[in-house]
């Protein structure tokens, strides 16, 4: 009989992994094997990830799991999630692309020399920089989302489309869509919602989080100035600014 080998020990925290639903036993304990493997490398997380699946028991979706990472790499926060067919497809999926988006915060990490020596930065006027890493999704699995995570609003790019579009709490029908041009997907796409019809408007980041603070909104969705892509500004619990990105991880089905 061959040995069981036993796996050395982790020099991390183990995850913190939230279920719901009706989901085997044994996942919570497959889905902190598999995350600590994608994150014992590089710089070191600070603080456990947290990781949460849920199970939708709604027989028409086919896709009914939600699954999602938190982790905090040394000041970049990383936000992944995905939704899948069954628990362990979705935690698959999860560990794959949060193991591809810890490598690239990984290589980018590279020693800066900006400005001659002892020279002090000015004080950012964004405090964080949040990444979320996705693939294009439906309307309906970004509410789902949302709601999974209790949010208030979640920055995606919408499947048909392929342009970046948040979803947010608000109107007679409970949530509401923007795309980042004020366009609207497919009537079978959004069933229920309703959609703003205004562009997401032009600003900087330092724009951005000027007009946050003086309208008093919960988050600002905006096109940067510089690049044009949407992205999205809200303080969090503590009034500290931070600025949301989303990346597509996969093909998209239109430009």
């Amino acid at each position: 009989m061959t040995p069981r080998t036993t796996p050395a020990p982790s020099r991390l925290a183990p995850p913190v992994v939230e279920i719901r639903g009706t989901i085997a036993r044994d996942l919570p304990e497959y889905t902190r094997d598999k995350v600590l493997a994608a994150l014992d490398h590089g710089v070191r997380p600070t603080g456990p990830a947290r990781v949460r699946i849920v199970r939708h028991d709604d027989p028409a979706r086919e896709r009914p799991v939600v699954a999602s990472a938190h982790v905090d790499l040394a000041g970049v926060r990383l936000h992944v999630h995905v939704v899948g067919a069954t628990p362990r497809e979705a935690v698959d999926l999860l560990v794959d692309r949060l193991r591809r988006r810890v490598g690239d915060v990984h290589a980018r990490r590279q020693p800066r020399h900006d400005g001659p020596a002892g020279a002090r930065a000015p004080e950012p006027v964004v405090d964080r920089h949040d990444v979320v890493q996705a693939v294009p999704t439906s309307v309906a699995d970004a509410v789902a989302v949302m709601d999974a995570r209790d949010e208030a609003f979640h920055l995606f790019v919408e499947r048909t489309t392929g342009r970046r579009a948040v979803v947010y709490r608000c109107g007679p029908a409970g949530h509401r869509l923007a795309l980042e041009d004020g366009s609207a997907p497919p009537a079978a796409e959004r069933a229920g919602i309703t959609v703003s019809p205004v562009p997401a408007r032009a600003a900087s980041p330092e724009e951005a989080v000027e007009h946050l603070r003086l309208g008093g909104w919960p988050f600002l969705f905006f096109r940067d100035r510089a690049g044009g892509r949407a992205r999205v500004v809200h303080l969090d619990d503590r009034g500290r600014a931070v600025l949301v990105d989303v990346e597509a991880d996969g093909p998209r089905t239109a430009s």
